[in-house]
């Protein structure tokens, strides 16, 4: 994993731990004793090089451990079928989120029996599921 990458995985993780405590940038800045634009810059990707000390910092604010925020996407043992995966990719690069419900829901998809064998049909069965307006359809829609 290149650095720019990590540094978008934690910037994601960071920005979705805030955001499932119903935090702000300025509620988690006050409890870092940092800024909201030096949040705001850490969940972006745009904070060169922080250190450990304040990602530590991050996590123990955000009520994580360290190696929550830094290991590896991967390193959550699944055995997606691919089609599955390759779908799963897509909304990351996208930044689309699917609850791990919704996973659940997929990974018993089958057609005449059979796991589907692209990325679409799940991708059709997870917008049925949402019931996405024509517009959310149409920002998803060239995945």
């Amino acid at each position: 994993m290149e650095d720019d990458q990590i540094l978008q995985l934690l910037a994601t993780r960071i920005r979705e731990k805030r955001l499932e405590l119903g935090l702000t940038q300025e509620e988690l800045a006050n409890r870092l004793d940092k800024s909201k634009a030096d949040i705001s810059n850490l969940e972006n990707a745009k904070m060169a090089n922080p250190t450990i000390r304040s990602i530590s910092a991050v996590a123990r604010a955000l009520g994580l451990e360290l190696w929550e925020l830094l290991k590896p996407e991967n390193d959550d043992i699944h055995d997606y079928p691919e089609a599955l995966e390759d779908l799963l990719s897509a909304f990351r690069e996208k930044n689309i989120k699917i609850r791990e419900e919704e996973i659940k829901v997929l990974e018993k998809v089958r057609i005449k029996g059979k796991i589907p064998e692209v990325k679409e049909v799940y991708l059709l069965f997870w917008l049925l599921q949402r019931g996405l307006s024509k517009t959310e359809i149409e920002r998803i829609y060239d995945i």
